[in-house]
């Protein structure tokens, strides 16, 4: 189908029966408009996981698009449709994304439900050695929020952005983490109602370092580095909670920052606190051993603080081994790691413990 956009090119060359000169032929290739992906998955903080996406492009001259998303565990459920316009032909890099977002989470410290409207301008860019994302504009969201002290529903209007690099080898070997960085940073500055008085910033900056330490090819030895820092700037209180809901409160644990503790499980004993930090590093020992089979160990580093900008005495940290393989329909991860804080007290002192962890599709 002819609609002005190529999808990929291919050139070939002939070689003459007589008489000079290379002839040249071009020949131009199309693909399917729409694509329609299924995927599954489980953990033991998420078992089971399913997801189905669907992706109508080229709706336009200049390649517009729609993307359907419905992603659904025991914990979460969402469900995003995002209108993807490129509203200059000169300028394909810039384009206006209005999305709505309907999601439904049930963790440690709340249960709420979501529907947000926003209306981003993104800009995305590519180098020779990394791609850039960028992204600012509104948002809408009706808020159901339950926690253990409350109950609300909140309207609120806020101003989102967000800024991602990441260099071209750790998009390549996203299926088989073995080198290359990424860093994400995002800002949403949060008011209720039609308050001109911001109720709460959220700054967030989250990344991702991994490289070979022996020079072979594919790396033998990975060490990989994941870090988090994030505050909530806030006259609100996790110990006298105001209008800001439960799941602006930072909370660690889990599979994604401390893997010696629950998911969500360091808390303060409150629903969260108001700064968080983590650094985790894994040493990994790969493409050598049969079946494919990756043993790695790690040491993870976190803490949180009950204020802005401002972290509490003491730390928790977990070391812990694990296994990996990759197998022909994804990979499977597993972990043990015990959890230890710096600083026992009488709220504190049961959340020493030996935490395990499965997950089929999940990676470092």
């Amino acid at each position: 189908e002819n609609d002005g956009i190529v999808i990929s090119s291919e050139l070939n060359n002939h070689c003459p029966a007589d008489g000079p000169g290379l002839p040249v032929t071009q020949k131009l290739m199309g693909a399917d408009k729409r694509l329609i992906t299924i995927g599954a998955g489980a953990s033991t903080e998420e078992f089971p996981i399913a997801e189905v996406r669907f992706k109508s492009v080229r709706l336009d001259d200049v390649g517009s698009n729609l993307a359907l998303s419905l992603y659904g565990s025991q914990r979460r459920q969402t469900f995003r449709s995002t209108y993807t316009k490129f509203p200059f032909k000169n300028a394909p890099r810039f384009d206006f994304a209005p999305r709505v977002t309907v999601e439904h989470r049930v963790e440690r410290t709340y249960n709420t439900t979501d529907f947000e409207f926003a209306v981003p301008f993104e800009y995305r860019g590519d180098g020779a050695s990394h791609a850039w994302y960028a992204s600012l504009g509104p948002a809408a969201n009706r808020i159901f929020s339950v926690d253990d002290t409350s109950k609300k529903t909140l309207t609120f209007f806020s101003l989102i952005g967000r800024t991602t690099f990441t260099s071209h080898d750790f998009e390549l070997y996203q299926s088989d983490p073995r080198s290359g960085w990424m860093a994400d940073f995002s800002s949403e500055i949060i008011s209720s109602g039609f308050e001109l008085a911001p109720l709460a910033t959220v700054l967030q900056l989250n990344g991702t370092f991994l490289f070979g330490i022996n020079a072979v090819d594919p790396p033998q030895w990975i060490l990989g580095f994941r870090y988090g820092l994030s505050t909530v700037s806030t006259e609100d209180r996790a110990t006298s909670p105001g209008l800001l809901p439960a799941k602006y409160y930072l909370t660690l644990g889990g599979d994604q920052n401390l893997r010696g503790f629950g998911r969500n499980e360091l808390n303060q004993g409150t629903i969260g606190g108001l700064t968080s930090f983590y650094l985790g590093t894994e040493l990994r020992y790969a493409k050598t051993l049969p079946l494919g089979i990756e043993p790695f160990a790690f040491l993870d580093w976190g803490a949180l603080g009950a204020t802005p900008f401002q972290l509490d005495p003491g730390f928790f940290y977990s070391p812990g081994i694990g296994v990996r393989c990759n197998t022909p329909i994804g990979t499977v991860r597993g972990t043990v790691a015990h959890g230890f804080l710096t600083q026992e007290t009488p709220t504190t002192a049961p959340l020493s413990h030996v935490q395990l962890f499965f997950s089929f599709g999940k990676e470092f």
